[in-house]
């Protein structure tokens, strides 16, 4: 009788995604960037053609039950809201992680 293997449905490593996404604005027709592929901490995202570049792609990752952190494939930091600002208009930035809420 063959063998069978178990099914692996373990969440990967952190920072290890299993699939990649380009995150689009349906009123733009834009993706989301991180410019010139900057892997500094603070840089605000901006949105512009899609090229497939790898500072288009982002990952989603569990952190912990519940919580997911987005990051970028390029810089390796996560997405998040400027100053965890809770305002409209409030700027897209990447940061490292540093525990206190995913980002």
């Amino acid at each position: 009788m063959a063998e069978q293997k178990a099914e692996d449905t373990s969440q990967p490593p952190f920072g290890i995604p299993k699939a990649y996404y380009s995150i689009k604005n349906v009123n733009s027709g834009l993706v989301l960037e991180v410019p010139d592929s900057s892997k500094e901490s603070g840089v605000q995202l901006e949105q512009n053609v899609y090229s497939g570049s790898d500072n288009q792609k982002f990952g989603v990752t569990a952190l912990s039950d519940g919580v997911y952190v987005i990051m970028n494939v390029a810089s390796g930091l996560a997405v998040s809201i400027k100053d965890d600002s809770k305002s409209d208009k409030a700027a897209v930035v990447q940061l490292a992680l540093n525990g206190d809420n995913g980002t």
